[in-house]
């Protein structure tokens, strides 16, 4: 029930950061990205590893296709980069820093038993 820690990652868990990190890289832009569209090889890594390497190609046709009609246009780009930083960060806010355009007050609170 870890997050993706060092330690996670060290006993051999999926390591969230690495596999993350560069398909939010290419998500970040700070400028209007109105002819975005997902590639053909994330949508193949989405699927590897949703449905696995024996997906039927009619499943697989369908689902790029989805992929390619729900994940496009700037706002397509933002939704699939916040769902990488989500799936690499969890309960971090570093990733979505830039997106920030007002102030924030952020507590972290912890408890310590007495």
């Amino acid at each position: 029930m870890d997050y993706e820690s060092k330690r996670s990652t060290e006993l051999g868990c999926w390591d969230g950061y690495a596999a993350n990190t560069p398909t939010i890289q290419a998500m970040t832009s700070n400028t209007p990205t109105p002819d975005f569209e997902i590639s053909d090889e994330l949508c193949k890594a989405i699927l590897d590893r949703g449905f696995g390497p024996a997906c039927s190609t009619e499943s697989r046709q369908f689902w790029t296709a989805e992929l390619k009609k729900r994940y496009r246009g700037d706002d397509g780009r933002r939704r699939l980069r916040m769902a990488a930083i989500n799936l690499r960060d969890r309960d971090g806010l570093h990733g979505r820093l830039s997106d920030v355009r007002c102030p924030v007050l952020w507590l972290h609170v912890s408890f310590i038993p007495l």
